[in-house]
């Protein structure tokens, strides 16, 4: 019952009610009393970001198709505002406007659950209510490769679930209760800008990015947790500072968004070797191109080394308690299906990141071939594909 309360009085709950009682309802009706005749293609990301598949799609249509009325939604006080402010329309994120277009739009397009809504708690309450009346495209932020229950049908509600990988399309396409060819493997749209190879740095860098664990959300002893102490190990250890200084390496600890606010635990550890950065200092996209190795744990970015065919390093030092408490497996086993070598403790991670630089960075031929089979396609067209399936979709709305 505490729990019941506490969750009802929080902070983003009271947020919610007062966004359904002065900007859902009231934007809804008026939209539905004046049916505005708005054919426009609604896109965002999170509310401070302008770098993820949502990006790459306004920026291509933009370019490529300026007769399209295309909306790009983020707030104006974001590092990435800057991204978007030259290349088209673009909104205030949360604002009146934002609200309007989100009922007024025929297409929404977004990387999150609630795609487009403002407020994705009030979109979850509201969902079978008073829906909104656009089409919903899931953009993705990752490949689903784990059981994600808010993606199914009944739960996004989406018109197009977009898949990035193939076995990934038929995962979804068969677990998720959708339906009549809505789940699409068209090929992420910032998997177009992998195909440049433009961003070299003249020092080779290592990735480091372990996914959140949704079990510390709340935690106040976070110093504590295990999570903590095991990337602490990582960015103090003597050996692997070693490594980089006589190979002229850099290792950069990308902090997660979901733990942004928490960078300043690990910011004393950061040397001439060691960097430690989050979304608002650097874009992770171009660390994704740039980067010569991955590290990580659970994190569905080492799929975008592997759609490089760059190496990777699974560091599994808590799986039984992540399969527990934050996504069960889904129909992707590292053991059969990985990218690289899985390893459990901190000597087989240093020796593993050792053998890699000694052989150049490259990626094994077994290795290679699974990247290969995972994504069959890669042609760098997948922004494209995107704009033919939402033109088909739009089409079918005004029919």
């Amino acid at each position: 019952m505490n729990q019941k309360l506490k969750m009802i009085f929080s902070p983003s709950m009271l947020t919610c009610i007062w966004d359904l009682l002065t900007k859902y309802l009231p934007t809804y009706l008026w939209v539905a009393i004046t049916r505005p005749n708005k054919q426009c293609w609604l896109i965002t990301e999170r509310p401070t970001d302008a770098r993820d598949n949502g990006y790459a799609l306004f920026k291509w249509l933009c370019q490529n198709h300026p007769e399209k009325n295309v909306i790009y939604a983020i707030r104006k006080n974001a590092a990435d505002y800057a991204n978007v402010a030259n290349l088209g329309k673009v909104i205030e994120y949360g604002s009146y406007q934002h609200w309007y277009y989100y009922f007024a739009a025929s297409i929404c397009c977004d990387t999150s659950w609630g795609i487009c809504c403002p407020n994705s708690m009030t979109y979850l309450i509201m969902r079978n209510v008073l829906p909104p009346r656009s089409k919903r495209v899931f953009l993705q932020h990752g490949i689903t490769k784990d059981y994600m229950p808010q993606g199914r049908k009944r739960k996004l509600n989406a018109d197009i679930f977009v898949c990035g990988a193939y076995p990934e399309w038929e995962y979804i396409n068969t677990y998720f209760g959708y339906t009549n060819g809505e789940v699409k493997y068209l090929g992420f749209a910032r998997y177009d800008r992998l195909c440049d190879t433009s961003d070299k740095v003249s020092v080779k860098q290592i990735l480091y990015m372990p996914t959140w664990r949704a079990y510390l959300r709340n935690d106040r002893h976070f110093e504590q947790s295990q999570y903590y102490q095991k990337i602490k190990e990582v960015l103090t250890h003597y050996e692997l500072y070693n490594i980089l200084e006589q190979n002229n390496l850099e290792l950069i600890y990308f902090v997660h968004p979901s733990i942004r606010e928490r960078k300043r635990y690990f910011e004393p550890f950061a040397n001439s070797r060691i960097k430690v950065l989050n979304n608002e200092d650097y874009d992770l996209q171009k660390l994704i191109c740039s980067a010569s190795l991955l590290i990580t744990d659970f994190s569905s970015i080492y799929f975008d080394f592997a759609y490089q065919k760059k190496p990777v390093i699974y560091y599994h030092f808590d799986y039984q308690q992540y399969r527990k408490e934050h996504y069960s497996e889904g129909y992707f086993n590292y053991e059969r299906d990985g990218f690289g070598p899985i390893v459990y403790d901190l000597q087989s991670l240093v020796k593993n990141i050792s053998s890699i630089v000694a052989d150049g960075f490259n990626i094994s031929d077994e290795f290679s071939h699974r990247s290969t089979r995972f994504f069959p396609v890669r042609d760098c067209n997948n922004c494209l594909r995107h704009y033919e399936a939402i033109y088909k979709l739009e089409k079918e709305k005004r029919v």
